[in-house]
């Protein structure tokens, strides 16, 4: 019968299968019409429709469905984004650290280079003491230029750079029965004093160099006075 067709299905599938419905139905009508002669070559269900109560269940279990899907369709929308999010991110870090590799080693390569090129042109020039001391003296105030540097260091090779001067010149320098000796720290605050000191034993090596190269003497008491000038400059500093 009807009622043992639709009690073996559930509610859903008998709402969307009635064309099982039919063909189950009529088979069994003509199995039981053909003892008399009949013959049922068609039977159709036009409508299902259930109590107001298994309509509103019915309902609610297709709202929950499609809630379902729509749960899952979201949630694999986000991990896909979050994904393809990562991704670029991990790309992007990854580009960014090898731009500023490259970038480091290009720097590292071209110092090289600068620092190859200044050595070969200083031996390629064969430069004499007296030179390398001048040069040494204009590379000290660079170095107490900067921000950072709160104690400035006066190592012992310079009193030996003004010896190199004085020795490339022919030793003008008087004799003092020692060494000369300064004082290893200044405080920045003295760096004033400090700079116009040397900045003077600059202006001296240059004039000394100038005469030498004229060939002409070079003056014991004006080259002495530079330097004590410069000498005294640092120990004001220093009693600073």
């Amino acid at each position: 019968t009807l009622r043992n067709v639709i009690g073996s299905m559930d509610l859903e599938k008998a709402l969307t299968s009635r064309d099982e419905i039919n063909r189950h139905l009529s088979g069994v009508l003509d199995e039981t019409t053909g003892r008399w002669g009949i013959k049922v070559t068609r039977v159709e269900i036009k409508a299902i429709e259930p109590p107001p109560s298994i309509r509103d269940s019915m309902e609610k279990q297709m709202r929950a469905e499609r809630d379902r899907r729509a749960a899952i369709l979201n949630a694999e929308g986000i991990k896909q984004s979050q994904i393809l999010t990562a991704d670029g991110d991990r790309q992007g870090a990854i580009l960014r650290a090898q731009g500023e590799r490259e970038a480091r080693i290009l720097q590292a390569e071209g110092q090289a280079k600068a620092i190859q090129t200044v050595f070969n042109a200083v031996h390629a020039a064969n430069p004499d003491s007296k030179v390398l001391a001048y040069q040494y003296l204009q590379a000290l105030p660079q170095i107490a230029a900067g921000p950072s540097n709160k104690v400035w260091i006066i190592p012992a090779e310079l009193t030996k750079a003004l010896e190199g001067i004085s020795g490339a010149l022919g030793g003008l320098l008087p004799e003092t029965g020692g060494p000369i000796t300064t004082e290893p720290v200044v405080e920045q605050s003295n760096q004033a004093a400090l700079d116009q000191a040397l900045a003077e034993a600059q202006a001296v090596a240059a004039e000394t160099e100038k005469e030498a190269v004229r060939g002409l003497p070079t003056s014991h008491s004006s080259y002495s006075s530079g330097y004590s000038t410069n000498m005294d400059r640092v120990d004001q500093a220093d009693e600073a």
